[in-house]
């Protein structure tokens, strides 16, 4: 069954739920095919009691160029009740527009459409 979510301030985003260790917090990320990972805030990460020096160091260029710093997860994410496992990005860059949702680990598992002429998304998990 597919799932259409709006696009929130003329952009794809969705309401996802990231889960560690029973602590479950949602987050409303950008949903960027052009990422290859999906990168939120330091601040969620301690918001989900994550031990930041146990998380794998891993640098990331912007678009522009530069460079940040950041710390993957192995995580359970939830979609509309659709639940798997995803390496998640955490970083203390406050340059890059986050938190957003990129391609690994996400668009393996689901199916996603972006409408841009209707302005919405659409997910469903593939067979």
């Amino acid at each position: 069954m597919p799932y259409r979510f709006p696009y929130f301030e003329d952009r794809p985003h969705l309401p996802i739920a990231l889960e560690f260790k029973g602590k479950r917090a949602r987050f409303l990320p950008l949903l960027d095919s052009g990422a290859d990972y999906s990168v939120f805030y330091e601040s969620d990460a301690i918001r989900l009691g994550l031990n930041w020096e146990e998380g794998e160091n891993t640098t990331f260029c912007n678009a522009d160029g530069s460079f940040f710093e950041a710390k993957k997860f192995n995580l359970t994410i939830e979609i509309e009740g659709i639940s798997f496992k995803a390496d998640i990005c955490f970083a203390k860059n406050t340059k890059s527009a986050m938190p957003l949702l990129g391609r690994r680990g996400i668009f393996e598992k689901l199916f996603i459409t972006i409408c841009e002429k209707e302005k919405y998304v659409e997910v469903r998990k593939y067979n």
